[in-house]
């Protein structure tokens, strides 16, 4: 055989506020955590704040401290695009 490619772990969820993205991220966090891919239904929720920072240089430090916190979990982006901006 041929080796197979991990696949992702990434998932993108889209639409207008207030149609389920964040409820959706808590219950794939549970299925992860009844599954036993992640050791409990962990998820961080965060937005551009948690990573991008007013000096810089800093905002490294802050995305490290961010990914940090949701190892073995489910990171929560909010507004995602806005990272770009």
């Amino acid at each position: 055989g041929m080796k197979v490619a991990q696949a992702s772990k990434h998932m993108i969820f889209t639409g207008p506020p207030g149609t389920g993205k964040t409820t959706i991220a808590r219950v794939v966090a549970n299925i992860l955590a009844g599954l036993g891919v992640i050791a409990e239904p962990k998820l961080i929720e965060t937005s551009r704040k948690d990573f991008v920072a007013e000096y810089e240089g800093q905002s490294a430090v802050k995305t490290a401290r961010t990914i940090d916190r949701a190892m073995d979990g489910v990171l929560f982006i909010d507004e995602a695009y806005t990272l770009v901006q």
